[in-house]
């Protein structure tokens, strides 16, 4: 699927390059957002153990990107994004033939990198454009995750109880597009990731400053 999103989002930079949109110089743009989608771990964890108590909590995303027009239509463009930390927390119980088991778990998750890629506008209007973007980010995650196991014995049996802690990192080069709506100062976009065992949906609104 990722592979079909990637030649979607190079032939959108292709028409677009056909368009009228006319454009030289730099640019440099200052947005943030909010995460539109869950993590992929927070899923899987959720759906293995049926939790109706399932909390997410989502930080503020934020990109700065800049770029050059290699031609009328089409700029190279370059930036990081931070995409801020995402935690959650899962609690469930169970009442057994001669005992109560509880679950709980909590974690959380941060992504930063910095991106390079191509976008190209498409006008709707004078002022209005259509821009698409693709290309790769070179990102970096921190996790911390923590499960806690419980299940109550009547006497004589003793309870049980099962802890476990880890803390991780990882980093790889993964495709990135996104599509925006604006003017030459402003816009309103919706960007996706996909990285490793995580997907990142981001919808915000960015500042837009360009020179010759």
């Amino acid at each position: 699927m990722l592979k079909n999103h990637g030649k979607c989002a190079f032939a959108l930079i292709f028409l677009f390059g056909l368009s009228t949109v006319h454009a030289d110089g730099w640019y440099i743009g200052l947005g943030g957002g909010r995460l539109t989608d869950l993590t992929d771990s927070f899923v899987e964890m959720r759906d293995l153990h049926g939790s109706p108590n399932a909390d997410t909590e989502k930080d503020a995303t934020t990109k700065i990107f800049g770029g050059r027009y290699i031609s009328p239509n089409v700029a190279f463009e370059f930036g990081y994004v931070d995409l801020g930390k995402v935690s959650y927390d899962i609690s469930t119980s169970r009442k057994l033939v001669t005992a109560v088991s509880a679950f709980s778990a909590s974690g959380s998750e941060s992504i930063e990198g910095f991106n390079i890629g191509l976008a190209g506008g498409l006008p709707l209007s004078g002022t209005v454009s259509v821009i698409g973007r693709v290309g790769v980010l070179d990102w970096e995650s921190e996790s911390f995750f923590s499960t806690k196991h419980k299940t109550d014995y009547p006497p004589p049996r003793h309870d049980s109880r099962m802890n476990h802690a880890e803390v991780s990192s990882d980093r790889g080069k993964d495709l990135y597009y996104g599509l925006s709506l604006g003017s030459q100062w402003f816009s309103l976009f919706y960007d996706f990731y996909s990285m490793s065992d995580d997907n990142a949906g981001v919808i915000g609104f960015s500042v837009i400053y360009q020179w010759n």
